[in-house]
């Protein structure tokens, strides 16, 4: 099995044989924006599998919606979706789903998609935890930091 980072091409995508995973884990720019477009899906082999746990603007939902209806893709998993503010941080287990985008790839059933919770392990809480405590130690203390973003005031 081969697995092709985001950062690859769809012509790097294409050479993939029979079975192939594509995993889109890059950064979000301009650059990566679309990144598995009609054209790199359409140049997957029938049979590959998508899981895309970084940014949701690098698939674009209408593409993968075409390339599902018409039978392509062992399989497809999304852990962000490119319209997803205001959606999957937020229980709406109660509520109707308007957005058509979202709901469709649900009704099929080799697609599975999670509210981005990739993230949600307990090294990745604990290291989100202790850079936020050493974050505001930093900042009361008059400190800066890689991640200070503005300075605190100067005493």
């Amino acid at each position: 099995m081969r697995t092709s980072s985001s950062s690859h091409s769809a012509d790097q995508t294409s050479g993939c044989t029979s079975s192939c995973t594509t995993s889109t884990t890059a950064r979000r720019t301009r650059a990566h924006e679309l990144q598995a477009d009609a054209r790199a899906l359409a140049s997957m082999k029938d049979d590959a599998i998508l899981v895309n746990s970084s940014r949701g603007g690098l698939v674009d939902t209408d593409a993968l919606l075409e390339t599902l209806r018409a039978g392509r893709l062992s399989g497809v998993g999304l852990d962000v979706y490119e319209e997803e503010a205001g959606v999957f941080f937020l229980d709406k287990s109660l509520e109707v789903m308007t957005d058509e985008r979202l709901a469709r790839p649900m009704t099929f059933n080799n697609v599975l998609i999670t509210s981005h919770q990739a993230y949600f392990t307990q090294e990745a809480v604990r290291q989100i935890a202790e850079t936020t405590v050493a974050n505001v130690a930093d900042y009361l203390a008059g400190r800066t930091s890689g991640n200070t973003l503005v300075p605190p005031p100067a005493a």
